[in-house]
């Protein structure tokens, strides 16, 4: 099973970058929400438990559905998903200068008939987690919904969740000891 999921999440992302020139208008509004627990004091490499969900509130059926996140490099890290709920594949990008970018996706609907459409009225969750790295500046902004460039909706307003995560200061360091003077080094020797 967990080798049809890695054919499936392949298949996906090779469809999604042979259609990412094209412009998919939306039949629906799609809105989009997303909330993290915790958001604040976040040490690095602590899990954080996202819940990403998806509304189709109608009025009609959207045969084809991708949500992106926010691009990052080496802020983040994927520590889980709960694939029986959702799929979320990994969006490589080299770049010119040797480094490379990233991106989830989560193929909700559509694409080829590999998944069906989303039904007008429904919701659908996402649950899974992430966690900041060293990397990661003190306040991180994350977020997830329809990729502008290659779908739109009747009502722009709700394309696209955002959560900003706190990482935990960082404690100073413990002040120095004083040196001992050399006439009570040589009373100590």
């Amino acid at each position: 099973m967990t080798f049809l999921r890695s054919l499936l999440g392949l298949l996906l992302t090779a469809v999604t970058v042979g259609m990412a020139q094209a412009q998919i208008v939306l039949p629906s509004d799609v809105g989009v929400t997303l909330t993290a627990s915790p958001t604040t004091d976040l040490q690095p490499g602590q899990p954080i438990d996202m819940t990403l969900t998806v509304t189709n509130y109608g009025p009609n059926d959207v045969p084809i559905l991708v949500l992106s996140s926010s691009i990052f490099v080496d802020e983040l890290s994927v520590v889980s998903v709960n694939s029986a709920e959702c799929f979320l594949v990994l969006d490589v990008a080299d770049l010119a200068n040797g480094t490379a970018e990233y991106r989830l996706d989560w193929n909700v609907a559509g694409l080829g008939g590999v998944l069906p459409p989303m039904p007008a009225g429904i919701t659908l969750p996402c649950h899974f987690q992430i966690a900041l790295t060293r990397s990661a500046p003190s306040s991180y902004t994350f977020s997830f919904g329809l990729p502008p460039t290659f779908e739109t909706d009747p009502n722009p307003s709700n394309d696209r969740a955002t959560v900003t995560l706190q990482r935990a200061a960082i404690a100073a360091p413990p002040p120095p000891l004083p040196a001992l003077s050399a006439t009570l080094q040589w009373l100590l020797a």
